[in-house]
């Protein structure tokens, strides 16, 4: 009896490990997680550059949206022709979607 009980906590905890390891093969959690991780390091590199540049940290839109402008064309400055001339990249849609991103 005690054998079964001892089988029967084996096969459960190797039932878990292994849905957890399908879990993380999913499509969409791992979407999610890389998501997270390229949020999580646009966030980074955009409060380094309001620290760099002495800007507001404030999160009321009217002083938070010129940060996010300066931030975008800083990230485009060398490149900004070639996106806008090789495909229908618009630099105002850019920082709409940089805020949201951020979720400010």
């Amino acid at each position: 009896m005690q054998n079964d009980v001892v089988l029967s906590k084996k096969s459960s905890s190797m039932s878990k490990g292994s849905n957890r390891k399908m879990l993380s093969l999913r499509a969409d959690v791992m979407n999610k997680n890389l998501f997270r991780a390229l949020r999580r390091e646009c966030k980074g590199m955009f409060e380094s550059f309001c620290i760099e540049n002495n800007l507001s940290m404030s999160r009321k839109q009217r002083s938070f949206f010129p940060n996010i402008e300066l931030f975008a064309s800083n990230l485009f400055e060398e490149n900004q022709d070639l996106c806008e001339s090789e495909s229908e990249f618009n630099m105002k849609d850019f920082e709409i979607y940089l805020g949201i991103f951020f979720n400010y």
